[in-house]
């Protein structure tokens, strides 16, 4: 599980796969702004990512990634 931050409120939570490896990323970003600064944190560091779920919080979405990081495959 991986954070990265535009500095905003809002939480999106991005699943992406390496190989055999799933990767969850919870980046925030401005409301407003959300795509653009997705779509520019994909392209940069995550090429085959998919935002998955938006979330009010961090906390709500690094919760939610550990869930799903447990989950058997």
């Amino acid at each position: 599980m991986l954070a990265a931050s535009y500095g905003g409120s809002v939480a999106l939570l991005i699943r992406s796969e390496a190989g055999t490896t799933v990767n969850y990323t919870v980046l925030q970003v401005d409301e407003g702004f959300e795509q653009s600064q997705t779509d520019a944190f994909i392209k940069m560091y995550m090429p085959n990512g998919k935002t998955i779920a938006r979330y009010a919080s961090r906390e709500s979405a690094v919760a939610r990634a550990f869930e799903l990081c447990r989950a058997p495959s």
